[in-house]
Protein backbone atom coordinates (compact mmCIF):
# COMPACT_ATOMS: atom_id res chain seq x y z
CA UNK A 1 0.00 0.00 0.00
CA UNK A 2 1.44 3.25 -1.18
CA UNK A 3 0.05 5.40 2.01
CA UNK A 4 -1.53 4.06 5.42
CA UNK A 5 -3.75 6.74 6.84
CA UNK A 6 -4.08 5.69 10.16
CA UNK A 7 -0.13 5.48 10.62
CA UNK A 8 0.21 8.27 8.57
CA UNK A 9 2.42 7.30 6.61
CA UNK A 10 3.51 7.26 2.87
CA UNK A 11 5.90 5.05 1.02
CA UNK A 12 7.91 5.77 -2.38
CA UNK A 13 9.33 3.86 -4.71
CA UNK A 14 12.37 5.63 -4.96
CA UNK A 15 12.55 7.52 -1.18
CA UNK A 16 12.73 6.08 1.99
CA UNK A 17 8.54 6.33 3.87
CA UNK A 18 7.94 9.35 5.28
CA UNK A 19 4.84 10.48 7.71
CA UNK A 20 2.71 13.40 7.60
CA UNK A 21 0.61 15.47 9.22
CA UNK A 22 -2.24 16.72 6.18
CA UNK A 23 -1.97 15.16 3.29
CA UNK A 24 -2.61 16.55 0.20
CA UNK A 25 -2.05 14.50 -3.23
CA UNK A 26 -1.33 15.64 -7.06
CA UNK A 27 -3.35 12.68 -8.86
CA UNK A 28 -2.17 14.79 -12.15
CA UNK A 29 -5.77 15.41 -13.17
CA UNK A 30 -6.13 16.81 -16.70
CA UNK A 31 -9.18 18.47 -17.96
CA UNK A 32 -11.81 17.06 -20.30
CA UNK A 33 -11.03 18.92 -23.78
CA UNK A 34 -13.99 17.12 -25.28
CA UNK A 35 -16.25 20.78 -25.33
CA UNK A 36 -17.66 21.92 -28.82
CA UNK A 37 -14.42 24.56 -29.53
CA UNK A 38 -11.99 23.54 -26.75
CA UNK A 39 -9.45 22.12 -28.36
CA UNK A 40 -9.40 25.05 -31.13
CA UNK A 41 -9.61 28.23 -28.74
CA UNK A 42 -8.60 26.98 -24.92
CA UNK A 43 -4.75 26.14 -23.72
CA UNK A 44 -4.95 24.20 -21.05
CA UNK A 45 -3.10 24.59 -17.85
CA UNK A 46 -2.57 20.65 -17.15
CA UNK A 47 -0.41 19.54 -17.19
CA UNK A 48 1.52 22.26 -15.73
CA UNK A 49 4.72 21.01 -17.01
CA UNK A 50 3.76 21.48 -20.97
CA UNK A 51 2.07 25.03 -20.05
CA UNK A 52 5.10 27.15 -20.31
CA UNK A 53 5.68 26.21 -23.62
CA UNK A 54 1.92 26.97 -24.58
CA UNK A 55 1.80 30.63 -22.92
CA UNK A 56 5.18 31.42 -25.09
CA UNK A 57 3.12 31.08 -27.57
CA UNK A 58 -0.18 32.92 -26.77
CA UNK A 59 2.21 35.85 -25.74
CA UNK A 60 3.15 35.81 -29.44
CA UNK A 61 0.35 35.48 -31.07
CA UNK A 62 -1.23 38.45 -29.42
CA UNK A 63 1.74 40.45 -29.44
CA UNK A 64 1.24 39.74 -33.32
CA UNK A 65 -2.16 40.71 -33.20
CA UNK A 66 -3.26 44.52 -33.28
CA UNK A 67 -6.87 45.44 -31.40
CA UNK A 68 -8.40 44.61 -28.02
CA UNK A 69 -7.78 41.09 -26.49
CA UNK A 70 -9.63 39.37 -24.31
CA UNK A 71 -8.88 36.35 -22.00
CA UNK A 72 -11.58 33.92 -20.20
CA UNK A 73 -10.45 31.79 -17.49
CA UNK A 74 -12.56 28.78 -17.36
CA UNK A 75 -12.60 27.01 -13.81
CA UNK A 76 -13.84 28.55 -10.57
CA UNK A 77 -11.65 26.38 -8.22
CA UNK A 78 -8.54 27.76 -6.16
CA UNK A 79 -6.32 27.03 -8.91
CA UNK A 80 -8.52 29.33 -11.71
CA UNK A 81 -8.08 32.11 -8.98
CA UNK A 82 -4.38 31.79 -8.68
CA UNK A 83 -4.45 31.46 -12.62
CA UNK A 84 -6.45 34.86 -12.68
CA UNK A 85 -4.34 36.81 -10.31
CA UNK A 86 -1.47 35.96 -11.47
Amino acid sequence: MPFDPGARLVQCRNRPPFTYDILSINIGSTPNASVAGAAEHATPVKPIDRFLGRWEEIRRRLAAENGRRRIAIVGGGAGGVELLLS
